[in-house]
């Protein structure tokens, strides 16, 4: 998934600088290097910290366990994430941010 974003973001960085020409390819190009250097470092951390890697790429959730596939399960996880959704948004207007 995270070479999936690289790889947008390095194509939208490119693309701007390219579709006007009073944008200068010198910032883009910092950018993208920078952000290439942090993907490497990434990556080679995730190869030798485990703890990292578990972090970054979690175990896949098991949808199908004996035969018998989940749905049941993978539609109360969704049912309590868009519970919590919404109780963070009236949080967050009652504090007023929103």
């Amino acid at each position: 998934m995270l070479d999936f974003i690289m790889a947008i973001l390095i194509g939208n960085i490119i693309a701007h600088p390219l579709s006007d020409e009073q944008l200068g390819l010198k910032r883009s190009m910092i950018t993208m290097t920078v952000l290439v250097l942090l993907y490497i470092a990434g990556v080679f951390l995730s190869l030798k910290w485990v703890k990292l890697r578990r972090w970054l790429d979690p175990s896949p959730y098991p949808l199908i366990i004996k035969v018998k596939i989940k749905i049941e399960e993978t539609r109360q996880n969704e049912t309590v994430f868009y519970q919590r959704r919404i109780k963070f948004r009236y949080q967050l207007k009652k504090k007023g941010w929103t």
